[in-house]
């Protein structure tokens, strides 16, 4: 006897929402409904509507803007034809598995960049240094300064392998900050303070060549995030 799936509120609200962009009129680059009119439609919870939108988002199908709101980024033909497909991706996106990957991976990256960087790369990792913690201080962008600065670090690692495997975890990663600034009340507001404190230790660390620093203290700022995570995703 086959077993029954027991199917949660998150993946029926997923499953709603592509109906909805199956029989509405939308096109790639549509601005979709609001989450509250969104859960006004379906009769449930902002916080079920929430979690559904974020796994769109990191399937691919939808992509949130801080203060612009929600856009379809598929051609509404993929989803009709893709829905099975799409639902199992979303399915198996898990934060903590993300997490867990990028400890494993960036913990060394950062070792390798302490240990490898030439003065010249450094200077210039100096200087895109400031242009980061401007933006930030400056509250110009609050999603990709960040991402940036991990990025760089990889750079500096000097293992192309490395690079090609990171490029879906930022991918990833960019969409999950998207989505919690994109829900203010949603959103650590104050941990872009601490997370630019943990990211100074990072940096001074490579500067310095201080390999075991650099190491131990990206170990400490990825455990921190995931605390982060768990407390506002309740994952």
């Amino acid at each position: 006897m086959k077993k029954i799936k027991r199917v949660s509120l998150s993946e029926q609200v997923i499953d709603e929402i592509l109906n909805l962009l199956r029989s509405g009129d939308y096109k790639k680059g549509d601005k979709l409904p609001s989450e509250a009119e969104i859960s006004r439609l379906l009769g449930v919870g902002r916080n079920s509507v929430r979690e559904a939108t974020k796994s769109l988002e990191l399937a691919g199908i939808i992509e949130s803007t801080a203060g612009k709101g929600t856009f379809l980024t598929v051609k509404v033909a993929e989803v009709i034809m893709n829905k099975n497909i799409m639902l199992e991706a979303i399915q198996s996106v898990s934060i903590k598995e993300l997490m867990e990957v990028r400890t494993i991976l960036e913990v060394e990256i950062a070792g390798f960049a302490a240990a490898r960087a030439s003065d010249e790369a450094l200077n210039s990792f100096k200087e895109k240094w400031i242009k980061l913690e401007s933006a930030l201080v400056n509250k110009k962008d609050t999603v990709n300064p960040g991402i940036n600065f991990h990025h760089e670090i990889l750079k500096l690692s000097g293992n192309v392998l490395l690079e090609n495997m990171m490029k879906s975890i930022f991918k990833e990663l960019k969409a999950v900050r998207t989505f919690l600034l994109n829900n203010q009340e949603f959103y650590w507001k104050d941990y872009w303070q601490q997370e630019q404190k943990e990211h100074k230790q990072i940096y001074e660390a490579i500067i310095n060549h201080d390999v075991e620093s650099a190491k131990q203290s990206m170990r400490d700022h990825l455990q921190e995030v995931q605390r982060q995570l768990k407390k506002q995703l309740n994952y």
